[in-house]
């Protein structure tokens, strides 16, 4: 446990690190628990660590949380907890703490089914990922045959809507209400043509082109381009991706306008160097570029604040499906706790505390405000009899049309109306945020488009 709490502090507030610690002291108090998984996309060249850690940090805060509930103030063990001092922990029914388990599906397929069979044999109640579309796609059929619940805190596809299970939940909006919201933003911003960059062998990506299109051109807006998946220059999957063929295509376009085109990128979670090609291709933009550019949560990474093309930056809007930091939404424990637990100095706090966080925050939360229902004492006559918690109990509290819970942003709850066209397990009414670049100090940040000032959404800025 020593060497647990060493690591925290040299290995600069790591998350993954704070949740063994969790579990470590549940084990050497010898402390009553319940146990979920988490599934994270780490790959084998562990580019994208940072995307793991931002999925971690939600789970680790919301367990910590819970665990430190296990303890009276004044009791000595408190102090091993981190976080006890700024905390006010609550655990499940007051009696009962929060392992984690740690899955790494690799962002690959296989790797993910294999991760989905073992964890199913284990003592689990629950699954908080898959992470990606694909990822999730290819699991969601057995933690239904196996009626293991699964929330997903990143997958948007809208396949996961048309297709539902009884044992898929996920936390953030599907991708065609993003596109609702964004499209409308930039027709407001007269940007009336489009080209689309994407992904085409990421089902995620190449079905978010064809819902931008039909979005785009239903609210107005043309797409300049022929079928995107006939014009290699816009596939950014591509593994000889060129940056000035692309950029020199969009200027070929027939009806290309620089003041009213928008360039809308898409790239797939991290499978393929998508994200990065997206990334060099706005870094390419000139200076003086007219150009909007657009896209999903997938594009909210900290690379794009350390781009040096600024002028390019003011250009960029993204589509979010929590943002963390929105004043419109009361949470203040969440965001003081993230604060403190994973703020760095002279780092931007929302590349630290992301969307990605947040939904994963969620889904640990809609988790254990589940269990905590299902584990209510019953009244017998005169006795109170405590209740089994089981999967398939905690199946039927999530598919209770009025089942809510508190989440970082705002209240969780599903569609699992029987009267409801859309029972499917989205997220009912979930939150939708449009972002944009602004200035911070020495940095810049991620802030809603309705403000321009970091200080307007409680951000500090150096």
């Amino acid at each position: 446990m020593n060497n647990l709490k060493k690591s925290w502090q040299e290995e600069v507030k790591d998350p993954e690190t704070l949740i063994y610690l969790n579990n470590a002291l549940l084990d050497h108090y010898n402390l009553d628990y319940y146990t979920l998984a988490v599934t994270i996309p780490m790959n084998k060249d562990h580019k994208n660590t940072k995307l793991a850690q931002t999925i971690l940090r939600g789970v680790a805060q919301a367990q910590t949380e819970v665990n430190l509930g296990l303890f009276n103030e004044d009791y000595p063990r408190l102090k091993d907890f981190l976080g006890h001092n700024f905390i006010k922990g609550k655990a499940i029914n007051n009696t009962m703490g929060l392992k984690i388990i740690i899955a790494n599906e690799g962002n690959e397929e296989t790797q993910a089914q294999k991760v989905a069979q073992s964890l199913i044999k284990q003592p689990i109640l629950g699954v908080i990922g898959s992470w990606t579309s694909e990822m999730t796609v290819a699991t969601v059929d057995i933690y239904k045959e196996n009626k293991l619940v699964s929330i997903s805190p990143g997958a948007t596809t809208e396949y996961l809507s048309n297709n539902p299970s009884p044992f898929f939940f996920r936390t953030v909006t599907n991708s065609s209400e993003s596109f609702q919201h964004i499209t409308k933003e930039l027709i407001k911003r007269n940007k009336t043509k489009a080209v689309f960059f994407y992904s085409p062998s990421s089902d995620f990506s190449s079905s978010a082109w064809e819902l931008f299109k039909e979005e785009f051109e239903a609210q107005g807006g043309k797409i300049i381009h022929q079928n995107a998946h006939r014009v290699p220059e816009y596939n950014l999957s591509t593994p000889d991706f060129n940056l000035q063929k692309s950029l020199e295509q969009i200027r070929k376009e027939p009806e290309y306008d620089p003041e009213k085109t928008v360039i809308f990128l898409v790239p797939d979670a991290e499978i393929t160097k998508a994200t990065q090609n997206s990334i060099k291709l706005i870094e390419a933009l000139p200076s003086n570029n007219q150009i909007s550019v657009a896209g999903l949560w997938s594009s909210y990474k900290d690379e794009l604040l350390n781009l040096n093309n600024k002028t390019v930056l003011s250009n960029i809007i993204l589509s979010s499906f929590i943002y963390p930091f929105d004043p419109d939404y009361n949470n203040i424990n969440f965001k003081n706790n993230a604060q403190h637990l994973w703020q760095e100095d002279n780092h931007p706090i929302t590349t630290i505390i992301t969307p990605r966080t947040a939904s994963a925050y969620d889904a640990t939360r809609a988790f254990i405000e589940a269990i905590e229902q299902q584990s209510q004492p019953r009244r017998f006559l005169f006795f109170d009899i405590p209740q089994r918690v089981t999967r398939k109990g905690i199946q039927k509290t999530f598919a209770n049309p009025n089942f809510q819970a508190q989440g970082s942003t705002a209240t969780i709850q599903f569609n699992t109306d029987e009267n409801s066209d859309r029972k499917n397990g989205d997220r009912r009414n979930p939150p939708i945020s449009l972002i944009h670049i602004v200035p911070c100090g020495d940095y810049h940040e991620f802030i809603p488009i309705e403000f321009d000032d970091p200080k307007d959404v409680g951000l500090q800025c150096p």
